[in-house]
């Protein structure tokens, strides 16, 4: 993986351990260059990639799954509110798993929970609409419990679920870079896609896995298309 070699050759290991990139983002607001989480938390390079560092190392981290910068684009960054879907958080060298969705409103460096239903759930996919940053979506996937998507206007203070009580996870949430109120979810073995920034869903197919297949994960959507998306099936053997 690039960046995994990227943190190996800048040294940066914290916690005990290499760091495991899962998602890379960069800031529509320019604050910051990007930014990518990994199991040790947040990253920021400031210098298109040529070195990163991370925000508070000493800070206890987040297993950060997914994460996205809300609130007003004009703010600075430290300013703005950061929300974070993770499985847990990294104490000293032991994984402490807390559920939930969390949020930090200082740049990263301490985080709480939000409210919204989302103390015993798992949050899996996190976006925040570009052209709109108070617009957040949560999608969940707890294997013991109804999931569902929730919607907040207000940069994550207060949510609504627009979607609930679905039997199977709700995975995989991507945003359509060409309309950004087009937003795809997986639900395990099908597609579902909001044309209203989250509002509403509806299925798009039921009979995209096969039978040898058990679980669909949205990977990209094309970056002129909206209708254009890319998926990959995960086997149970």
């Amino acid at each position: 993986c690039l960046l995994g070699l990227v943190f190996a050759a800048n040294g940066a290991f914290a916690h005990g351990g290499r760091p495991v990139p899962r998602k890379i983002y960069v800031d529509p607001a320019g604050q910051l260059k990007a930014v990518v989480s990994s199991d040790l938390g947040l990253h920021v390079s400031e210098d298109d990639g040529a070195s990163w560092f991370w925000i508070c190392e000493d800070i206890v981290g987040f297993d950060v799954v997914d994460f996205g910068l809300a609130g007003p684009t004009g703010a600075v960054a430290g300013d703005r509110v950061w929300l974070a879907g993770g499985t847990g958080i990294t104490q000293e060298l032991e994984p402490v798993f807390i559920p939930g969705l969390y949020r930090s409103r200082d740049g990263g460096c301490n985080w709480e929970p939000v409210g919204g239903g989302f103390g015993d759930q798992w949050t899996s996919g996190l976006s925040v609409n570009p052209a709109a940053p108070n617009r957040v979506v949560v999608t969940t996937d707890h294997t013991a419990m109804s999931n569902g998507i929730a919607v907040s206007d207000d940069a994550g203070t207060t949510w609504t679920w627009a979607l609930e009580g679905s039997p199977t996870k709700l995975g995989t949430l991507y945003r359509s870079p060409s309309d950004p109120g087009v937003l795809y979810a997986t639900a395990t073995t099908s597609l579902v896609r909001s044309d209203d920034d989250g509002a509403t869903w509806t299925m798009v197919s039921t009979d995209i896995v096969e039978a040898d297949f058990d679980e669909l994960a949205v990977h990209a959507i094309d970056p002129e298309d909206p209708l254009v998306v890319y998926f990959s099936r995960l086997g149970a053997d």
